[in-house]
């Protein structure tokens, strides 16, 4: 599972980082549980940011969910 994480994660960065708002709250809950990479709160928080600017509203609710529980 350690190398579909890592190959998950790799997809979404590249997803991520070519604005693909999916992507990016993808790359941000595996940054936030260390799935494929080292758990980072401050990176997923960026990413789900990027993501909610974007319109999506599954990471608007993430930010929600997470910030809530002052998990940041």
């Amino acid at each position: 599972q350690a190398k579909d994480a890592t190959q998950a994660f790799y997809w979404y960065k590249l997803s991520a980082e070519q604005g693909n708002p999916d992507g990016q709250d993808k790359l941000a809950l595996m940054y936030f549980h260390g799935e494929g990479v080292s758990s980072d709160r401050t990176k997923a928080l960026e990413w789900w940011r990027k993501a909610a600017d974007q319109g999506s509203v599954t990471a608007q609710e993430n930010l929600r969910k997470h910030e809530k529980r002052k998990w940041f």
